[in-house]
């Protein structure tokens, strides 16, 4: 039997054209910026003559070089990899560009897939004035034993800051003159999917809760302008992010939907995020940026 072989042939006259697209020669130019900023900023510097060497030249066939290409500094290498004094005293290497050799290779990518974010985390909610997480790590209930989770919902939840800019206008100009912000609008909305007192009593801002008898309790609706303002959290499924919504009131429609199965019955929320004061800002964020 034949043996096979497998092979790949390059096309170079094809990869040479690709090489002097537009978009491959931005892609070399912020890799080589990415090595420089790794390079200044891991350089060792003295006098400064080092770092103030440091740049990106453009050669005639595209390639760049990075590193002390505008002027020539003879201890650029012993600093790279190390020297001996006169002395006999060996100096440790302090290395800024062979490493930025990765910083480079992180510009060769869109973006970062572990920064892409899914799943619909946990809610919790908890009366004003409950400690706020400080950490990523610490459990909610830890925390302030006030916080509590709000349990299943249809979908997660939706964050929503609505900014309103309004035009200056002067009869010299037809177009505005700039912009200035008149409000912001800001709400977190979600359908809870447990049927229960407690998320009754979250949907309409507070009410009264009495027990009957063993599980079985009673709620009745707060009246007019006695709603309960609350606070909510709430962390991603891994963990690395953390919310906290200071000052918020349930201001949409409580619409409970009773179909026929598998159509289960949600209570849908919407809090308006509102002014805390004391210069306090409305909501925080707590994200872990590896």
């Amino acid at each position: 039997m034949a043996k096979r072989i497998a092979k790949v042939t390059v096309d170079q006259a094809a990869l040479g054209k690709l090489k002097s697209t537009p978009e491959a020669k931005a892609l070399l130019r912020r890799c080589a910026e990415r090595a420089l900023d790794f390079q200044e900023s891991a350089v060792p510097v003295d006098t400064g003559e080092l770092k103030s060497a440091l740049g990106i030249r453009e050669n005639s066939d595209g390639t760049l070089d990075i590193g002390t290409v505008k002027k020539n500094v003879d201890y650029a290498l012993p600093v790279e990899e190390g020297h001996r004094t006169r002395g006999g005293t060996w100096v440790p290497a302090q290395p800024y560009i062979r490493p930025s050799i990765d910083a480079a290779k992180k510009g060769l990518t869109m973006g970062n897939p572990n920064k892409v974010k899914v799943g619909p985390g946990l809610l919790y909610i908890g009366p004003l004035g409950t400690t706020e997480p400080t950490n990523l790590t610490t459990p909610w209930s830890t925390v302030s034993a006030n916080w509590s989770a709000i349990g299943y919902t249809e979908e997660g939840h939706e964050f929503s800051s609505e900014p309103s800019f309004e035009p200056i206008e002067v009869a010299e100009e037809l177009v505005p003159i700039r912009y200035e912000q008149a409000n912001t609008s800001e709400s977190l909305s979600f359908s809870a999917a447990e049927m229960t007192v407690d998320n009754l009593t979250r949907a309409f801002n507070g009410g009264s809760v009495t027990t009957l008898s063993g599980t079985v309790k009673r709620f009745e609706p707060p009246a007019i302008g006695q709603a309960v303002r609350a606070m909510l959290g709430w962390e991603s499924d891994d963990g690395t992010e953390r919310w906290v919504f200071r000052k918020c009131v349930q201001a949409g429609n409580v619409t409970i939907a009773r179909r026929k199965s598998p159509d289960k019955a949600l209570i849908a929320m919407q809090f308006n995020l509102e002014v805390v004061g004391g210069g306090v800002k409305a909501w925080t964020a707590i994200m872990d940026t590896a």
